[in-house]
């Protein structure tokens, strides 16, 4: 937790390495990146800080898992719509 709050990137890269490529991947495209289509070792340990094209919509999709005790949930989009 404290890595992850203080953006410290050896320690994401460790975790990365004890979890494995193939299986954070696996975890990243469960919730919902399905942008990441390539092979785990397209990425390398770049993946844990970050250089696999996801969009926004993703990442934020994504992080209600961390905010939900482990489960995704999915997001509500609402439009704006400016009077005049």
């Amino acid at each position: 937790r404290e890595a992850l709050g203080n953006s410290l990137n050896v320690p994401a890269v460790h975790a990365l390495q004890f979890v494995g490529g193939a299986r954070f991947l696996a975890l990243l495209r469960t919730l919902g990146m399905s942008g990441l289509s390539q092979h785990p070792d397209v990425y390398g340990d770049g993946i844990a800080l970050g250089n696999g094209e996801v969009t926004l919509l993703q990442l934020v999709t994504a992080y209600t898992a961390l905010a939900n005790q482990g489960r995704m949930q999915p997001l509500t989009l609402f439009e704006i719509v400016s009077g005049g």
